[in-house]
């Protein structure tokens, strides 16, 4: 049996959005740019997509900037607000949960550009407090950028509400990385001005995704070139790519408050089984989470250690987000910021639905990890 349990980290590439890319890719290579019919035809297949793009998200066409993905389009929305908008104030409010690709720009921007930086903590659930935030705004804040949904423990951040706060001070600019939100749960985009997301989070291709501009945000240019999107990201437009967002994101969208109940169903019951094993501690509250994430930690014993042992079983599960995998880092910043013990932060396992599970995979999950568990021990 097969289980693939990261998809917070990567997902499959629908079928559907596949044989739209390999169609197009088969019958256009010209540029948007190029005055000439296929030019003049890739323009237009983007832009249709932009549009119903837009359409789902309830936005105007021409908030929606296509690029890299959330990487890109963090490091874009957090810097350009900051360039664009010092000669206002230099604070920037974020979490200590963000993305790395948030959390990096913060502290570069701190670092080389003398900006000044809050991060804010997070609860047991790992949620901000809005009290919290609200006694750190003031005239000299810019950009308060708070992600949707954390990619380790699935907590829920209370958007709606922030957003009613920020109205207080019109002149802050609201950022929110959605893209373990997008397709899972309900999103509003009037409560943002900025917003970024992957559409390989989505059943979509790597290494395109969009940014969600309010039309009255302005954002200093951080890619020159020859100009394109409206001067803001200049370079050659990944269209073929971007033209899948549109179906991969329509089909994200079509089914899922219904999803979203039967895939709370497997975690209610994954975390269950999960509480009967001794060495298991549940790192999320359910309540507060998106039903798509279950985090636990196996305390004395090395995560890598589990996860391989699983991988040669064909379950495939992950530690923290894999870009912080990548920077070797052995503490979870999230569990670590949700106060939790230290062995519990070194030891986490992250599982990541897109699908409710049968009982039959279920079962053999938790049989694994408890053979695994035996095998290890002894």
């Amino acid at each position: 049996m097969q289980l693939y349990l990261d998809n917070a980290s990567t997902t499959s590439v629908d079928e559907d959005v596949k044989k739209l890319f390999l169609s197009l890719l088969d019958q256009y290579y010209a540029s948007t740019s190029s005055l000439h019919q296929q030019g003049v035809q890739a323009l237009h297949l983007e832009t249709e997509a932009k549009n119903q793009i837009a359409q789902l998200l309830k936005v105007s066409p021409n908030e929606i900037y296509f690029n890299s993905g959330a990487t890109e389009g963090n490091n874009y929305a957090i810097k350009g607000v900051a360039f664009q908008y010092q000669n206002r104030g230099k604070t920037i409010i974020t979490t200590k949960i963000e993305h790395p690709s948030v959390l990096e720009s913060v502290k570069q921007l701190e670092r080389d550009f003398h900006f000044k930086a809050v991060y804010l903590d997070v609860d047991e659930n790992g949620v901000i407090s809005l009290q919290d935030l609200q006694k750190h705004l003031n005239q000299d804040v810019i950009l308060v950028s708070i992600m949707y949904v954390n990619h380790e423990v699935g907590s829920i951040m209370p958007i709606h509400e922030i957003h009613e706060m920020l109205k207080k001070y019109p002149k802050i600019i609201f950022h929110s990385d959605v893209t373990q939100a997008i397709g899972k749960c309900d999103i509003d985009f009037s409560d943002l001005d900025l917003a970024t997301m992957s559409a390989h989070k989505i059943h979509g291709m790597k290494g395109c995704g969009f940014l969600y501009k309010r039309d009255r945000v302005q954002l200093y240019p951080i890619i020159n070139g020859h100009p394109a999107q409206n001067t803001m990201r200049a370079g050659t437009s990944n269209w073929l790519s971007n033209v899948t967002i549109a179906l991969a994101l329509k089909k994200a969208y079509q089914h899922l408050k219904e999803d979203a109940i039967l895939i709370r169903e497997t975690q209610q019951r994954l975390i269950a089984l999960l509480n009967e094993i001794p060495q298991v501690q549940v790192n999320m509250n359910a309540q507060f989470s998106i039903p798509h994430i279950i985090n636990f930690s196996l305390v004395n014993y090395n995560p890598e250690v589990i996860i391989r042992a699983l991988s040669q079983k064909g379950i495939y599960v992950s530690s923290k987000s894999a870009c912080s995998v990548a920077q070797k880092d052995q503490v979870s910043s999230t569990l670590y910021a949700m106060h939790k013990d230290i062995q519990i932060c070194i030891s986490s396992i992250r599982i990541s639905l897109e699908r409710p599970l049968s009982e039959e995979e279920i079962q053999y999950f938790i049989q694994s990890l408890k053979e695994i568990i035996a095998i290890i021990r002894k």
